[in-house]
């Protein structure tokens, strides 16, 4: 069998891939996969408001703002997101969808941007329509791809393209972003478990 896989921004290709080339595939697993979508959601919209809500201190009343559900004592990693993955991944998305636009991060505002921001958010949205079996895996303590803005309105997508038989959900309490995560919170729960799982399913 060819499955493929990958993880975060990895797991958007995996979506792509299923959606338009299922031909290659026998199926797919997908852990922390990030969405696109032109109207939102998408990084464009949520890391300006979660470097905003970092400003405020790493709280879990603070990150809830922007999506982010932060487990008591994680302070330590949501610092660590929001210097190595926040900031660098905006900025990187910046410099390739909206190259125009200077200034502070978390100051950025999407929807004020010129159309052809939108547009070229546009070239990168998934359908939701599936052509081979996904497993999708998150972790419900994800500080860059969270659930409810990443896995839950990919969800809808192929509910809407009538391939919800094809898609299959996991998600996993305490789990983060990927399991490297573990280093510098030992109380993260794994994913690649899951992962495994899914290969014999």
């Amino acid at each position: 069998r060819t499955v493929a896989v990958g993880v975060s921004n990895g797991g958007y290709l995996v979506r792509r891939a299923l959606e338009e080339r299922p031909d290659l595939f026998d199926g797919g697993v997908e852990l922390s996969g990030a969405l696109w979508r032109a109207s939102g959601p998408s990084f464009l919209t949520q890391l300006p408001a979660a470097l905003r809500c970092a400003e405020r201190g790493f709280s879990p009343e603070s990150l809830k703002d922007a999506g982010l559900a932060l487990p008591d004592g994680w302070g330590g990693l949501a610092s660590f997101y929001r210097d190595f993955l926040w900031g660098p991944t905006l900025a990187y998305f910046l410099a390739h969808l909206d190259p125009e636009w200077r200034g502070d991060p978390a100051r950025y505002d999407y929807a004020a941007r010129p159309v052809a921001v939108r547009r070229a958010v546009q070239g990168l949205e998934c359908t939701g329509k599936l052509g081979k079996p996904l497993f999708s895996i998150a972790g419900e303590a994800d500080l860059l791809t969270p659930p409810g803005t990443h896995l839950e309105p990919y969800a809808d997508l192929v509910k809407a393209a009538g391939r919800a038989a094809l898609h299959r959900v996991v998600r996993v309490p305490g789990g983060s972003h990927n399991d490297a995560d573990r280093h510098l919170e030992p109380t993260a729960v794994a994913l690649m478990p899951a992962a495994h799982k899914a290969f014999l399913e």
